[in-house]
Formats: structure tokens, C-alpha cells, sequence
């Protein structure tokens, strides 16, 4: 989980690039693993410089407490219509072994909202993946689409995935 955490606290300055293992071997002890993970980070501009590893271990802890919940999470089931706005891209390698782990239904065309609903589900493809769609240039993409749902509201001609 620290290699998944510290994945993505670099995802911003490595997006994809970032190799499967990052944090050395050598280093025992959580304080010497938060420590390096800051010094990383600060010198690659993701963090101010001279953060320390105790803003590593709050960002953790703040990290590690989403992933248990989103384990923990279950929904009861609805009878509401849904807008999903979904990545045409696969999930980055990077996040992969993450949510297989969680058994989350990222393979599945409607996220896993067709267990959590009977209502319509209108599935919207926008460019980019998990991550990039929320960057430039796709985040232009996705404004565009929240934006014509917003004025023209969702179609009912989508058949339920």
C-alpha cells in the first residue's frame, strides 16, 4: 500500500513513468521509508521543499483511511438514473494491482453502478484514462460534457449497460 500511496503522489510529475517499485529495500524502518518518500517528492517538485516525513505519514494515514472505507463502502441499492462519465482508456498499469486488490469493478462498462441501481444508466465516454481525464488537454473534454448535461439534462435514449 506505501508503494501504491507514493505511486501516486508522484503520478503528478511521472504520470505512467513512475516503475512498479520505488522505494528501496534497504530502507527498515516507516520513518526512514517517509523520509526518503518526502525528499523524493520535494526534489521532484510534487511537495515544497523541505517537506519531512511526518507530512508523509499524515498524507499516508489521510490515504490509507480512504482505502479502508472504499473497502468498507457498500451502497444500498437505488432506484435512480445515472449519469456515468467514463475514461475510454484502460486504467494505468499503476493502478491496476490497486483495484483488483479492492475488487473494484473498473472492468465492468458501468463501473459496477448496475448492482447499485435500477434506474438508467447513461454512459458517456470521454478521452484519457483514470487519471489523465482531469488533466489538460482531456479535463476540456469532460467541462464540455458535465456542461451540455447540465443545460440540455441527460438522455434518455441510452440503454442501460
Amino acid at each position: 500500500m506505501l508503494e501504491w500511496f507514493f505511486q501516486e503522489l508522484l503520478w503528478l510529475r511521472d504520470g505512467g513513468e513512475s516503475p512498479a517499485r520505488i522505494i528501496p529495500d534497504g530502507l527498515g524502518s516507516p520513518e526512514e521509508q517517509f523520509a526518503f518518500m518526502a525528499r523524493v517528492a520535494s526534489e521532484r517538485g510534487v511537495l515544497p521543499a523541505g517537506s519531512s516525513g511526518p507530512l508523509i505519514r499524515r498524507l499516508f494515514g489521510v490515504y490509507r483511511a480512504n482505502w479502508q472505507a472504499t473497502l468498507a463502502y457498500r451502497p444500498p441499492r437505488e432506484d435512480q438514473d445515472l449519469t456515468l462519465i467514463r475514461a475510454t482508456e484502460p486504467l494505468p498499469t499503476v493502478l491496476s494491482a490497486m483495484h483488483n486488490a479492492a475488487r473494484s469493478s473498473h472492468q465492468d462498462p458501468c463501473n459496477g453502478w448496475s448492482a447499485m441501481t435500477s434506474g438508467h444508466i447513461q454512459l458517456i465516454r470521454v478521452p484519457g484514462d483514470h487519471l489523465t481525464i482531469m488533466e489538460e488537454p482531456h479535463v476540456a473534454h469532460v467541462v464540455r460534457t458535465v456542461t451540455d448535461l447540465i443545460r440540455t439534462g441527460p438522455a434518455r435514449t441510452d440503454r442501460k449497460s
